[in-house]
């Protein structure tokens, strides 16, 4: 039963709130994917009642290093300028934590087709909810324009600009994999990405595609180059012919005179000059004034310690595949940890610019991504992805 547990946590998160909690006039948002924690806890519990070896891999960086940044947090908690919040920020990166640490306990070392089904259920639900949003949109605004429509780009997890971290994710991890389905389910989160109207989304998908071809591709067909501008292609004639191609690229033309670059650079200037008032301890976590940058808020929020132990955490991917031989014929053979590495790569390229990485949904997310990394990179894991690779790869 609990082998479904990873495809029910992360499916839960496409679901959004449950309930709010009111608490000293702030609000708590509740979430579906908290319940699914909660369960996954449980299991945890009962699988120690019943003293059975839990899944602690002796190198794990990560474990420690999220331990110690939460371990930062609860000592920041006594310094900090609002501590309802600051507790808030705690309980997302302990979920994050507990996340890791059940998706271990609840994934077989073969791992990598169970992850690939997970993303493309993730991605499906995202985009139905968004397509049907979009176009009820588009059917009730008389002057289409782009802040009209963009209102319109959202599901129960998020809106646009947060639920575009999730379909740059999605792809270029189907870009990065050999699946034999890759190019379909690419175009699915690409549709799903012009939807959300995100420009930051669609400049992190050319660097992820850029990465892909220095990093991922390096020993694969040439082939795959030329399908890959086939399917950008096929992108731009679809936006082309319905409202959101032509709002979207003049958008782009628009952008230096943007609202939204002037508030951020308003707003970074803001968050480095708080930073400059504390910078080793920071200021506690915090949700006004979001910097939409992920270092800067870092850096404000937990100080030059915190930031050093969180950015370690998100950096742990590439941590983990230092572990692997560094020959090219080697990692191509472990190509589900390097897709996924450089998915979250792209993911991160978009975080300088959205908020991400801080709340309940995003640290889970993290946590699960995480995991999978941790198990791929792992000896038992990476005799089963290069027989797994050799099964799907495209003749």
């Amino acid at each position: 039963m609990m082998r479904y547990y990873p495809a029910l946590l992360i499916f839960s998160l496409t679901l959004g709130t449950v309930f709010e909690i009111s608490l000293l006039e702030k609000i708590y948002k509740f979430t579906f994917s908290e319940i699914v924690l909660m369960l996954g806890a449980f299991f945890i519990i009962m699988r120690m009642s019943l003293r059975r070896k839990l899944i602690v891999y002796r190198n794990d960086v990560i474990m420690l290093l999220w331990f110690l940044l939460i371990t930062w947090a609860v000592c920041a908690y006594f310094w900090v300028k609002d501590p309802f919040q600051h507790f808030a920020g705690m309980v997302a990166f302990c979920e994050g934590l507990l996340a890791y640490f059940i998706i271990l306990n609840t994934s077989s070392s073969g791992s990598s087709p169970k992850f690939r089904t997970i993303v493309r259920m993730f991605t499906l639900s995202l985009a139905i909810q968004l397509f049907l949003n979009i176009w009820l949109g588009i059917a009730q605004i008389d002057n289409i324009t782009f802040y009209n429509l963009k209102q319109y780009a959202i599901t129960a997890m998020g809106r646009s600009n947060y639920i575009a971290l999730y379909f740059g994710f999605s792809f270029i991890y189907e870009l990065a994999s050999q699946s034999r389905a890759k190019f379909f389910f690419s175009l699915i989160a690409g549709i799903g990405m012009l939807m959300t109207l995100s420009r930051a989304g669609m400049f992190a998908i050319v660097c992820g595609i850029i990465l892909l071809f220095i990093f991922g591709m390096r020993g694969h067909k040439f082939s795959n180059f030329f399908k890959i501008i086939a399917l950008a292609s096929l992108l731009v004639i679809i936006s082309l012919s319905t409202p959101f191609g032509p709002i979207f690229f003049d958008s782009i033309y628009n952008l230096p005179s943007a609202s939204s670059v002037i508030t951020r650079g308003a707003l970074w200037q803001a968050v480095w000059k708080s930073f400059t008032t504390a910078p080793l301890l920071g200021h506690g976590l915090r949700w006004e004034g979001d910097p939409h940058n992920v270092i800067l808020r870092s850096l404000s929020d937990l100080g030059l310690v915190g930031t050093i132990l969180f950015l370690g955490v998100l950096l742990s991917p590439f941590i983990k595949l230092s572990y692997l031989k560094s020959s090219l014929s080697y990692m191509s053979q472990n190509a589900e940890a390097v897709a996924i590495s450089l998915s979250h790569l792209t993911m991160l390229i978009h975080s300088l610019v959205e908020p991400a990485f801080f709340g309940t949904t995003s640290q889970i997310w993290l946590g699960t991504i995480l995991a999978y990394m941790t198990i791929l990179t792992q000896p038992s894991a990476l005799s089963y992805d290069r027989k797994f690779r050799n099964e799907t790869e495209v003749e």
